[in-house]
């Protein structure tokens, strides 16, 4: 699956798996199929082996995209593949990077907890590296900003009822609004478990105390109220 051998009258040229698009491609049997007609141009030669490539420098995408985009720009992409650290979104032909942490505000484990390959996504250009040719996007940016809720209604010493969104080694984090999540410590988290008899998981309700709150830093950490209520 390292690309395809073309038929140029007689000899075969390698149309390598790099050189099939702009952007990536991760199977050539997903572009091209025997008998299929390929319009491509000899990049090397090197002795009785021949590379092909169908990226024509004036075809480039990039050159438009340099030009044609800025910071701040919203943009439509389409989701072309997942990674662990994010997704590659093709905007104009060209693949960007949508980083992890960009998806949502929420936390988000995957690329596909919350996204399709092919679903078409409204995206904000957070930074584009003219050197490296590379643009990294934000799919979170182009919805409120739930911490500045969280600075309008929060304050330290409140009460909240939040559902834990994922338990960690050094405590549980908690979502106490929609998209903003808090710090439990585990000393907090142990000793709820202990007087409560229960074990608790992502997903479950618990009662908190916000014991600092620093809205700049977007950072709630908690505490334990003096009657907290059992595990729904």
């Amino acid at each position: 699956d390292f690309g395809a051998f073309i038929d140029l009258g007689g000899v075969d040229g390698l149309l390598h798996i790099s050189e099939m698009s702009w952007g990536r491609t991760e199977n050539p049997k997903k572009v091209y199929k025997v008998g299929d007609s390929v319009k491509c141009f000899i990049k090397e030669i090197n002795g009785d082996k021949i590379a092909l490539s169908v990226k024509y420098p004036d075809q480039n995408p990039w050159n438009d995209a340099s030009t044609k985009y800025a910071v701040g720009n919203v943009v439509t992409g389409k989701v072309a593949r997942m990674t662990d650290f994010g997704a590659f979104v093709n905007v104009g032909g060209v693949d960007c990077l949508l980083p992890l942490s960009q998806i949502s505000w929420k936390w988000v484990e995957h690329p596909t907890d919350l996204l399709k390959v092919g679903q078409e996504i409204n995206v904000e250009i957070i930074d584009i590296d003219h050197t490296k040719q590379r643009i990294s996007l934000s799919l979170k940016n182009t919805e409120p900003d739930p911490w500045l809720k969280a600075e309008e209604e929060l304050k330290e010493g409140d009460i909240k009822e939040g559902i834990i969104t994922r338990i960690k080694p050094f405590g549980a984090f908690v979502e106490v609004l929609p998209g903003v999540e808090a710090l439990l410590p585990q000393t907090a988290l142990a000793e709820y478990q202990n007087k409560n008899n229960c074990i608790l998981n992502a997903g479950d309700k618990i009662n908190t105390q916000i014991v600092k709150f620093n809205p700049k830093d977007k950072r709630i950490s908690l505490g334990l109220p003096s009657n907290e209520a059992a595990v729904e």
